[in-house]
């Protein structure tokens, strides 16, 4: 090769140089040119190409970016439980019933803590340190303690349980309450157990509270305690059992609404014609009801409300006391001062005792149209039986809070007398069915008698009593199972430790 770069490189680029050299025409000037924009063309369409190879990677990266988001969130653990990993399907499931349950229950307090609608859960502060949400998760980890622990110690004793049924059960409920919500499924799903939530998701997991529900409620029938137990409880709490019947009346002070010749001086009514007493001009109008009341005491047993069978969680806290005093006797009068309302009650005791009538077991259908003698006469064409009656419960039945409509230790004074009269009727038997229609409210009850059961004393003593020692295995069973928060998803695990270490200092101060 040439050190020359202008030196003809081949034998033909030689023979061309050796040509003379022509005058270039138009024509050839614009061949030139055609084949020039050729090239150029060739060279933008490799260029093209190449881009749009680039750009199609990008849409498919940024398409498959969502099913990927997905799934590395679905398989991606939130904690650990028991060893094993705790994905965000489930915790969510589990979460969302547990803020929903709350919200449900305490929805006429929820404005006092800051809570307006579901979203105020993440900043409303629940005890101080934690807000509700960081609350709602605690007791979420805490359920999935119990629910592992449960599962754990089940397989280990071999129980089973037909689950298919009661699943299918759920399906169908929630099916209704889709349909009642006005949404689609999947919405239905996000909205009540989680961003990532579908039947098919959930499937094992409902399954598995299933079981482990039936598993549990076989257990606390071991925490039930004994005749006698509940017998000795008694004897040591009878005034949160006993039952007291009084005569009541309130007295109240005629405070000023405008100044008197005990007010401050420059006291006047306000702009909004409201006026505020001092504490020696309300000293004085106490001073005159209770005069009065001191008169009416005489009167009160006969012009007094009657207060029949009234529990001392229900009596008022300023009666409470001298009402259930073991010192009370038949025909005793008082006047109980009531300083923050500013009025007295002028009270007569006629009676304390233990009641002793019996509760009540049935199963209830509950429509809102006059239906009942035409569910009656179904009921008897399909067998009269109670598995006939539960089948009712299915079909018509409004409340969907019970399970087959099945109320248990219900006292005889629930609805009206009518009712109260029919169930307490000495004759009732086991599979009596009966209707009411109540036209003020434009309710169907339709009763299907079970059986009589113990006082609500007894009751009482007894449920709290299993559920004291239900609450305590439960307890035992969630802390026997390891919880791990390695990667810190969890607030409320730090600000635990946060309070436990703050009142460990104070304690050693």
């Amino acid at each position: 090769m040439s050190d020359n770069a202008n030196t003809p490189e081949t034998v033909e680029e030689q023979q061309e140089a050796q040509q003379p050299q022509r005058k270039k025409t138009k024509y050839d000037e614009k061949m030139e040119r055609r084949a020039a924009q050729k090239k150029k063309e060739k060279r933008d369409e490799t260029v093209f190409t190449v881009c749009g190879i680039a750009i199609i990677l990008l849409l498919v990266a940024f398409i498959a970016y969502f099913p990927i988001r997905s799934f590395v969130t679905l398989n991606k653990s939130v904690c650990t439980v028991a060893g094993e990993k705790v994905t965000r399907v489930e915790f969510d499931y589990y979460y969302n019933n547990i803020k929903n349950n709350y919200l449900d229950s305490y929805s006429s307090y929820l404005s006092y803590f800051g809570i307006n609608d579901a979203s105020d859960v993440d900043t409303a502060s629940y005890d101080g340190a934690l807000t509700f949400k960081d609350y709602f998760e605690e007791q979420t980890i805490q359920q999935i303690r119990q629910s592992r622990g449960l599962l754990a110690e089940l397989t280990a004793a071999g129980f089973s349980a037909d689950t298919e049924s009661e699943y299918k059960e759920y399906l169908e409920n929630l099916q209704d309450a889709v349909k009642q919500a006005n949404v689609s499924e999947k919405e239905f799903y996000q909205t009540n157990f989680g961003e990532f939530a579908t039947e098919s998701r959930l499937e094992p997991i409902v399954k598995e509270s299933i079981l482990v529900n039936a598993y549990y409620e076989e257990k606390i029938k071991e925490f039930l305690p004994s005749d006698d137990e509940v017998n000795t409880y008694y004897e040591e709490n009878k005034a949160d059992y006993d039952v007291v019947t009084y005569r009541l009346l309130s007295v109240e002070a005629e405070l000023p609404t405008e100044p008197t010749e005990l007010a401050d001086e420059g006291a006047a009514v306000d702009e909004s014609g409201n006026y505020t007493p001092n504490d020696a001009e309300v000293a004085a109008a106490m001073e005159a009801a209770k005069a009065e009341a001191e008169e009416a005491e005489k009167t009160v047993a006969t012009e007094g409300e009657l207060h029949e069978k009234e529990k001392s969680s229900t009596a008022s806290y300023y009666t409470r006391d001298w009402l259930f005093d073991e010192a009370r006797q038949a025909g005793d009068t008082a006047v109980l001062e009531n300083t923050v309302s500013n009025l007295y009650y002028v009270v007569e005791f006629e009676s304390r005792i233990r009641d002793d009538a019996p509760t009540y077991d049935f199963r209830l259908i509950m429509t809102q149209q006059d239906n009942g003698e035409a569910i009656k006469q179904e009921f008897a064409g399909a067998g009269a039986s109670e598995d006939a009656f539960l089948d009712l419960v299915k079909k018509y039945s409004v409340e969907k809070n019970t399970e087959g409509g099945l109320y248990e230790g219900q006292d005889a004074s629930m609805i009206n007398e009518e009712i109260d009269a029919w169930l307490s009727d000495a004759s009732r038997k086991t599979g009596d069915v009966e209707s009411f229609y109540l036209a003020e409210g434009g309710v169907t009850y339709v009763f299907y008698f079970v059986a009589s059961n113990k006082p609500g004393w007894f009751l009482d003593i007894r449920n709290m009593k299993q559920n004291d020692q239900a609450t305590e295995y439960l307890q035992q069973v969630a802390d026997s199972v390891d919880f791990a928060d390695p990667e810190g998803n969890l607030a409320f695990v730090e600000l635990r430790a946060q309070q436990e270490a703050e009142a460990a200092a104070e304690g050693a101060e």
